[in-house]
């Protein structure tokens, strides 16, 4: 069963607004210092040497600020349908992604801003839900069938050795048909990122808190236990929906079960349009994501929610796009969007001169 469509956009943007604008990734504990051994020669005859400073140029150009399009797909198939696309559909999507300079991340680095990309460089997102075995089918040699997504995304970072092939993967309990495990270690052995979308692709909007714990939690444990040493920290919303009362959606974020704790560093909805940058005062853990169909397969007024409706829009103005100033020290853009620019990151701000 998919998502209803057309979503509730207003309510869905509205929901973690508890959470604040932003999401603070936890950070790495210092390394403690390296000891310097011992020399026979004095100390007064060892003059300390000063390290030369080192000088990060300020980028001249980028717009760090910009949209960045996260695609959603859930099936694939020999035919086009309103939850379904077909291999030479998604090869034509990255071939149009490619030849418009975009570059692929996954959900966790958009979503924590680590996107160390090449100056000039659009970050798109491919998603996939539900872990349909559609996504992965392989042979008894483990070689995933060109008929499938993964298979697709093989393919065409072989003929695009330029242009590392990645995704994520959002999954409920026992994906992609058969070898579920053995897939999904495959898929962090080969970069690719696994999210959580709960254990029975269950309704969050008919659930409690402890309903939706022993949702999110068990299928956490599933992935945890799947791929040891791999903690899920993204999650997408199976229908688009969440409980009305804050605590109860307090747990989707944050929670625990029987030993089993997860703090994510965004929801991804269902839709609707493409996802503000992570640096951005409108970024929040509640990420929305364009729908990729069939534009015949959708009435005229939904298709600005879709990859094509999105496709018209850059081609008329491409300065709407995140575009990379090649350098993760600073955050780069047009001097006119300097109120955009979320306050934390004042340190690295690069507004163009």
């Amino acid at each position: 069963m998919k998502p209803s469509y057309p979503l509730m956009l207003t309510a869905l943007f509205g929901l973690f607004a508890l959470t604040g604008c932003g999401v603070v990734a936890p950070g790495l504990a210092a390394a403690p210092p390296t000891p310097v051994p011992k020399t026979h020669h004095s100390a007064a005859k060892q003059k300390p040497r000063t390290p030369s400073p080192v000088t990060v140029p300020r980028p001249t150009s980028g717009n760090e600020l910009g949209v960045v399009p996260i695609l959603e797909y859930h099936m694939i198939g020999p035919t086009e349908g309103r939850w379904q696309r077909t291999p030479q559909g998604l090869y034509q999507d990255l071939t149009w992604l490619y030849d418009h300079g975009f570059a692929l991340v996954t959900m966790q680095q958009y979503e924590s801003g680590d996107m160390n990309l090449p100056a000039g460089k659009h970050p798109a997102v491919l998603t996939f839900d539900d872990g349909d075995y559609s996504q992965f089918e392989w042979n008894s040699a483990h070689v995933p069938l060109p008929t499938s997504a993964v298979g697709v995304l093989e393919a065409f970072q072989k003929a695009h050795p330029d242009f590392p092939v990645t995704a994520t993967f959002y999954l409920n309990n026992h994906p992609f048909g058969v070898d579920s495990v053995a897939k999904m270690q495959w898929l962090v052995a080969h970069g690719f990122e696994l999210g959580n979308h709960t254990y029975t692709h269950a309704d969050m909007s008919s659930l409690d808190a402890s309903g939706i714990e022993k949702e999110i939690g068990e299928e956490q444990a599933y992935i945890e236990q799947s791929v040891p040493g791999y903690v899920p920290v993204s999650f997408a919303l199976p229908y688009g929906g969440l409980p009305q009362d804050p605590t109860d959606r307090t747990a989707v974020l944050n929670g625990s079960y029987q030993g089993i704790s997860w703090h994510f560093l965004g929801v991804a909805l269902v839709g609707a349009n493409p996802a503000p940058s992570p640096y951005s005062k409108t970024f929040s853990v509640s990420i929305p994501r364009i729908q990729v169909v069939d534009p015949s397969l959708v009435a005229s007024s939904t298709r600005y929610y879709i990859l094509s409706g999105y496709e018209a829009q850059f081609l008329q103005d491409p300065s709407m796009l995140y575009t990379s100033d090649g350098s993760p020290k600073w955050i780069s853009f047009p001097q006119n969007l300097s109120a955009q620019l979320n306050p934390a990151y004042s340190s690295r701000a690069n507004p163009e001169q």
